[in-house]
């Protein structure tokens, strides 16, 4: 099996040419899974559509990622990475600047609204059943979302150890991802938007309450 880190990491040396084909390689696979889990969902999904969707042999597959969860842990550490990468993560000196407005808009727009996160609720579910998978899941998204809080919650003025500042996050993050779902549950009576600004107001009373001095919504 090929190095899957080289995905995600960036070498403090210039990539060989074949280190770099290696990557361009893992990177198509990636988002090819990505893109054919959104579409069809776990049980559907299957090694013949990713190459197919990727424009590469089974052969070039198979040899990256032998296995099927080898590619799923490799499909979401390469969503992870490309988050991190979104505003407002990829702020590393913005101290005190995120509003919680800004925030839900940020995190609704560049991560739950878009196709890239069925694939990720795809999987979650998928992990529920199978242990080897649930365990490498939960590994990956605890080294992402360890950096995230603690970015996020200092780029709103907090402090990154607080633990009412934490649950506040994580709570937003719950009622986002309950918003994205809602949207394959109901029967379209309440749309995603009005419900995201309802949040909104709730959660700037929330912290306005915990905290002495809360970053105000511009």
């Amino acid at each position: 099996m090929k190095d899957q880190t080289l995905i995600m990491t960036q070498t403090p040396r210039p990539l060989s040419k074949q280190e770099a084909k290696s990557v361009d390689m893992q990177r198509r696979v990636c988002a090819a899974t990505v893109s054919v889990l959104a579409e069809v969902g776990y049980e559907r999904v299957s090694t013949k559509l990713i190459s197919e969707r990727g424009k590469m042999s089974r052969g070039a597959l198979n040899y990256h990622f032998p296995t099927k969860n080898d590619l799923f842990v490799a499909a979401y550490e390469y969503v992870l990475a490309e988050w991190e990468k979104e505003w407002p993560f990829c702020e590393l000196d913005a101290q005190g600047s995120l509003s919680t407005e800004a925030l839900i808009d940020a995190l609704w727009t560049e991560l739950f609204s878009k196709s890239t996160y069925l694939a990720i609720l795809e999987l979650m579910l998928a992990a529920r059943l199978d242990p080897d998978l649930g365990t490498r899941l939960r590994a990956a998204l605890a080294r992402w979302s360890k950096k995230r809080d603690r970015r996020t919650i200092q780029m709103m003025g907090l402090d990154p150890d607080d633990e009412m500042a934490s649950k506040l996050l994580r709570l937003n993050l719950c009622m986002l991802r309950g918003i994205c779902v809602n949207q394959f549950c109901a029967d379209g009576t309440y749309a995603e938007e009005p419900l995201i600004e309802i949040w909104k107001d709730i959660l700037a009373r929330e912290m306005k309450t915990h905290f002495a001095t809360p970053v105000e919504t511009p």
